[in-house]
Parts: C-alpha cells; structure tokens; sequence
C-alpha cells in the first residue's frame, strides 16, 4: 500500500490552487464544461480527482508536472 493517499475531492479552493487559476476562471470552466465536479448536499461545489484526472488525459496539461517544473 502507498505512503501517500490520493486525494478524492478538492474544494473550490484547492482546486484553483492547484491550477493556478481565480474562483472566476473555475466557474468558467464549470460552465463551458471544461471540467467535471459535483455539488455536495449543501451546495458547495466539488472536484473529483476522477475529473482532474480525465482534463489532464483531455488536455494534456498537468498542474502537478508543471509544479515539479517550477520547483
């Protein structure tokens, strides 16, 4: 078993974290269906690692090797 859990879901947060991107350019992407997420019961918006996985497979870009990049 590895180390490291991945991750399931990202908060809004997290996510534009992640991508580096504004809470704007993540509503965006919802609404163009860039990407996939999910509304928890109360409304709050959720990434899955699933649908990051399938906009890197799409895409080709990748927020973790550009990090890796960078560092």
């Amino acid at each position: 078993m590895s180390a490291q859990i991945e991750r399931r879901y990202y908060t809004e947060k997290e996510f534009c974290e992640l991508f580096n991107i504004t809470r704007k350019t993540a509503g965006r992407w919802r609404k163009q269906k860039t990407i996939g997420f999910m509304r928890t019961p109360t409304g709050l918006i959720r990434y899955r690692q699933s649908d990051i996985d399938e906009y890197e497979r799409r895409t080709g870009s990748s927020p973790r090797k550009e990090r890796m990049r960078a560092a």
